[in-house]
């Protein structure tokens, strides 16, 4: 006879369900919860709680559709943090900051470091937080047989986007499972909201019946974003049109920015800026896969900030390139572009178009070329040289080159 002793060391219980239907003709309705829960040999317990769910209205007689995403689950605390990789002057797509605006990494086209996101999950408490996004996304194009007017020539695009994390130790009313509810409200600490990014973008699109080939638009997004110790708030919109000819395009575009960062960390410098441009392109179709183009942008910034004064001022810059599309099996293009920035001091990398203040001069080629029916071959080079408001010569040149082989299995 034999006594076997087994003490339980844990136990885990997992919860799985699913759905698909449609529950109209247009309506297709499809989503999936799960439910695990793990508690160890002392006791401690591990839950984990993911639901998400996809709705999809196909368009109807109206002209209607839309498209609705949403997910949340509840899980061991965790934090994004950045991990820099030196690449070298030029090479990197980020650059140290150095306006004490609070953020470590900002983009930088001429940058020297690449920045790789990991989550890291705390394993030294119990802090849990709710993960939660939602898209929705929506178009009407009402029918021209049933609509007059010039109703019958707008198409409406809609986007609404929101994606939070949230500490959930401390007790939170029930409003809290609400999307973008916490960050909206300001009922809450700056330090429970772990992570946020919300907006709205709308779109409307004006093909006029009586003018073929032309084309016009106006668009808007607000947005809050809360992120790495800081919050930012603003609105970007802007309006366009252009016209194809036979062998001609010409395109109008405007664009406005207003943005406000506030700094949640102490240390940090709070500022805001606005910035207006207007780019104007001509494209003309030389031979069959390629075009010749040129754009000229001009534009005004200003940056506020508690310091005494800021940058402000206007910018221009002159793109001409040529592009070339073979046998539509990927795209080249090479363009040489002058820019000069007349507003000194330190820039918010979404100012000016990204171009510090100074004088510049830059070189661009991009390849996407698919070769065969599996491999496809890619590269970039930049080339730019700036000369700052008070200095009498350019700078060393920063030359970077980039090549990339992709396969298709």
């Amino acid at each position: 006879r034999e006594i076997v002793f087994a003490p339980d060391t844990g136990y885990s219980v997992l919860w799985e369900q699913s759905l698909d239907h449609s529950f109209l003709p247009n309506w297709k309705l499809s989503g999936s919860s799960t439910h695990h829960r793990f508690v160890a040999e002392n006791n401690k317990e591990d839950i984990t709680t993911v639901i998400r769910v996809k709705s999809d209205i196909a368009k109807t007689k109206s002209g209607f559709s839309t498209q609705q995403e949403y997910s949340v689950s509840s899980e061991k605390a965790s934090v994004f943090i950045q991990v820099p990789k030196y690449r070298g002057e030029g090479f990197g797509s980020y650059t140290i900051d150095t306006t004490g605006s609070g953020d470590k990494y900002v983009p930088d086209k001429l940058g020297e470091w690449e920045i790789a996101e990991r989550q890291v999950y705390d394993t030294t408490s119990d802090t849990r937080v709710r993960k939660t996004h939602l898209r929705v996304g929506w178009s009407l194009r009402p029918d021209a047989k049933n609509t007059s007017g010039i109703l019958a020539d707008l198409q409406w695009r809609g986007m609404a986007h929101c994606e939070e994390n949230i500490q959930t130790n401390n007790k939170l009313s029930n409003r809290s499972w609400i999307p973008a509810y916490v960050t909206l409200s300001g009922r809450f600490a700056d330090s429970i909201i772990q992570f946020a990014d919300l907006y709205y973008r709308q779109n409307i699109d004006w093909y006029p019946g009586f003018a073929e080939n032309f084309h016009a638009n106006v668009n808007g997004k607000p947005f809050i974003k809360s992120l790495r110790g800081y919050r930012e708030s603003g609105m970007e919109w802007g309006a366009g049109a252009d016209r194809r000819f036979a062998k001609f395009f010409l395109g109008f575009e405007s664009e406005h920015i207003w943005l406000d960062h506030t700094a949640i960390r102490s240390y940090a410098t709070d500022y805001s800026f606005y910035d207006i441009a207007a780019e104007l392109t001509e494209k003309y179709k030389l031979l069959k896969d390629v075009d010749i183009f040129v754009k000229e942008t001009v534009g005004r910034t200003a940056k506020k900030s508690s310091l005494p004064s800021g940058p402000e001022g206007t910018y221009f810059s002159i793109t001409p390139g040529i592009s070339w599309h073979p046998f539509n099996k990927g795209w080249a293009e090479a363009s040489y572009t002058f820019s000069r920035v007349n507003a000194t001091g330190d820039l918010d990398y979404r100012m000016a178009r990204g171009f510090t203040s100074g004088t510049t001069h830059r070189a661009e080629i991009f390849i996407d070329i698919r070769v065969g029916e599996h491999f496809s071959v890619g590269g970039s080079y930049r080339g730019e040289s700036i000369r700052g408001p008070d200095e009498d010569s350019f700078g060393k040149t920063i030359h970077a080159l980039t090549t990339e082989i992709k396969a298709f299995l």
